[in-house]
């Protein structure tokens, strides 16, 4: 073969006049590619995921500060539970007994208000709860 020919080999194995991609580099190519589209739909899978989960907890927040800031009535003290956002709550109270049970003002009342803890749970759809406790006054009924 005379050094101008169409197929005298280049250094490295190829033919001259066959430039482009041998069938093996074209497989390795591919096979990068696969292992960086799967890469990245794990990753976006995961953030999918994670921002559902979010705003499940974002949800179950604010159905528990609405819960907390609710008036609470005179007899409220036991236990109630309903369904708010589409996320089921209880909440409960109980009366806190303070180691100064007979308190009284400085013009020698008794205090109208009485500390109660409150004990709220919302459950998420994807399982679990979110706890909130808190400690209110309520105010006391006249006997």
């Amino acid at each position: 073969m005379s050094p101008s020919s169409p197929m005298t080999p280049k250094p490295g194995g190829r033919l001259a006049g066959r430039d482009g991609f041998t069938l093996i580099e074209v497989l390795v190519a591919f096979l990068v590619l696969a292992a960086t589209m799967i890469a990245l739909q794990k990753a976006v899978s995961t953030s999918v995921q994670m921002s559902a989960r979010v705003d499940e907890r974002m949800r179950a927040q604010h159905v528990a500060e609405s819960l907390m800031t609710a008036p609470l009535g005179a007899g409220a003290i036991g236990e109630q539970s309903g369904t708010l956002d589409g996320l089921r709550w209880t909440i409960a109270l109980r009366r806190l007994d303070l180691p100064f049970p007979t308190a009284v003002a400085m013009d020698g009342t008794r205090p109208k208000y009485r500390p109660v803890r409150v004990l709220i749970a919302v459950s998420l759809p994807s399982g679990g709860a979110l706890r909130v406790e808190v400690v209110r006054l309520l105010r006391e009924t006249s006997t």
